[in-house]
């Protein structure tokens, strides 16, 4: 909300904006005296409400958060569900690629070599964090580096991102900083002409009328007018607030992955043990790998396969080894593409497994 030069040129937009914003969040009001009348609570609660309302239109823009709209993060064809069977390393290289679509061609397939030379990370941190970063970036690169290093400490809870983590190509930390850049400044609020912003001002409209309405109590005639109009346009509300629901819910989602993700690449840098990042080669593979055909499913197991319950479990376990499951899935299969009998039993005998229905002297013909 503020930069150095704001605060040092004493810009007053900038400063009575901030100032507003902080008391909406941090107010440090004393509570209402228990002791205090009827009459003169609701002298002070008038009060109160008199000085948020000038507050709030101080604060402009900065009164609440945006709501944020997941739809751009988007492919052709999907919906929101599908957000769910991206990889984190694929979803964070997702939102990424859409902060810089209007501003470079190229798109980023993985947290090493195409950030090395941070120009993507730096333009990100323009994008989202504008108010962190100098209008140009220098064309020196280890100027430049400073640069992006100092933005970034501005716009994150802790310093991620180093200068070694960079040049070296840190897919772990650079990861992990996406990760924390995409939790503190999404930058997805839902923009005027899209749909998701629609509903919202049907909505805001819905809400303004009934206000009035409540405020002209004595108008009944205007109140039945209300009435009559909202059950003309129900399923048009119920619709708009689905829609708002589902979008919220899908960001939460989304936000609640990403912080477990960023928790998990932490942990495994603080063990020495860095954790792998998928590029855009596997992630096409981790797609192909942990996604499951209920109909398949059903072939294979006794209980029923439509229980959503059971396939997000072997979905996840599908996620979770991908790698290991991969190279076994490459190390059994024939050039053909898939595993045979004779893959199956060379995988049979190398684990030791043992049925009545598949012993290991059966012969592979049979």
């Amino acid at each position: 909300l503020l930069t150095p030069v704001e605060i040092s040129t004493g810009t007053p937009v900038h400063m009575v904006e901030f100032l507003a914003s902080m008391f909406l969040k941090y107010p440090l009001l004393d509570d209402v005296d228990p002791g205090m009348d009827e009459e003169e609570r609701l002298e002070k609660r008038a009060q109160l409400e008199q000085l948020l309302c000038v507050i709030e239109a101080e604060a402009g823009a900065s009164a609440a958060d945006a709501l944020q709209d997941p739809t751009p993060l988007l492919h052709g064809g999907e919906d929101f569900q599908a957000l769910a069977m991206v990889s984190n390393e694929q979803l964070l290289l997702r939102w990424a690629n859409v902060q810089l679509s209007h501003m470079r061609a190229k798109p980023i397939e993985n947290f090493g070599s195409d950030l090395q030379d941070g120009e993507a990370i730096g333009r990100l941190l323009s994008t989202v964090a504008p108010e962190a970063m100098p209008e140009d970036l220098s064309e020196d690169p280890e100027e430049r580096l400073d640069q992006i290093i100092s933005g970034a400490s501005r716009c994150a809870d802790f310093d991620l991102l180093s200068m070694n983590a960079i040049l070296e190509g840190q897919s772990d930390m650079l990861a992990a900083f996406f990760a924390q850049l995409f939790l503190l400044r999404p930058n997805l609020a839902a923009r005027k002409d899209s749909l998701l912003a629609m509903h919202m001002r049907l909505l805001e409209d819905l809400c303004t009328e009934a206000l009035q309405v409540l405020d002209n109590d004595g108008d009944s005639s205007r109140a039945m007018g209300m009435c009559l109009m909202l059950d003309e346009r129900w399923s048009e509300f119920t619709l708009a607030i689905q829609s708002l629901q589902t979008a919220s819910n899908t960001m939460q989602a989304m936000n609640d992955r990403v912080r477990a993700f960023l928790g998990d690449v932490l942990a495994h840098r603080a063990y020495g043990k860095p954790k792998q990042m998928l590029d855009a080669k596997e992630a096409r593979e981790f797609l192909f790998y942990t996604s499951v055909s209920i109909e398949q499913l059903s072939l294979h197991i006794q209980e029923d396969a439509g229980d959503n319950a059971m396939l997000s479990n072997v979905e996840g376990l599908l996620r979770k080894h991908f790698r290991l499951l991969r190279d076994v899935f490459r190390h059994y299969s024939s050039m053909a593409g898939g595993i045979t009998l004779e893959g199956i039993m060379k995988l049979y005998q190398d684990c030791k497994l043992r049925t009545r229905d598949l012993a290991p002297h059966h012969d592979l013909d049979d």
